[in-house]
């Protein structure tokens, strides 16, 4: 009789049914968790992309104008209210032009002849040295960038870079 009845039973019993909104409940949670993560990992991860990309364009400009500045006509120096040693002022050899590289703020600034260009936002310390007291057409770029992801994380890129100035 038993078998009769469970032969002419159609649909689903509550157990069964149970059964199968916690599974579809745990999945849907897994799930949420899971794109939750990759949300913050992909906002992390696209931040220090571009903390990357800037500090280098950032660190090349710097290098690239160092490189052909005069180092008889560099001066490292405060700016008032700022970061000790975060400007630097030179003329490039054969020219009367000044350039200026300083952070104010949390942006790096590079100043040619009175126009004004931000290398970037995020500039969160600049300093200018010369590693050697015997060779001054050698300095000391140690240039941070940062910026938080989310409220509980900062990202940071730290660089530096020594260069050879021109002695004439």
């Amino acid at each position: 009789m038993f078998s009769a009845i469970m032969k002419n039973r159609k649909g689903v019993t509550v157990v069964e049914l149970l059964i199968a909104l916690f599974a579809i409940g745990l999945l849907s949670l897994v799930l949420s968790s899971f794109m939750k993560n990759s949300g913050i990992f992909f906002r992390r991860s696209t931040v220090k992309t571009q903390l990357s990309n800037e500090s280098r364009d950032a660190m090349a400009t710097m290098i690239h104008f160092l490189k052909e500045g005069q180092s008889q006509s560099t001066i490292v120096s405060t700016p008032v209210g700022g970061q000790i040693y975060s400007q630097i002022d030179f003329k490039l050899v054969g020219s009367n032009i000044p350039y200026r590289f300083v952070r104010s703020g949390n942006q790096l600034i590079m100043k040619v002849n009175n126009r004004t260009q931000i290398l970037t936002q995020n500039c969160s310390s600049l300093y200018f040295t010369y590693p050697s007291s015997e060779d001054a057409t050698f300095i000391q770029i140690n240039f941070d960038v940062s910026l938080n992801s989310d409220p509980n994380r900062l990202e940071k890129i730290v660089g530096t870079q020594i260069v050879r100035m021109s002695p004439g």
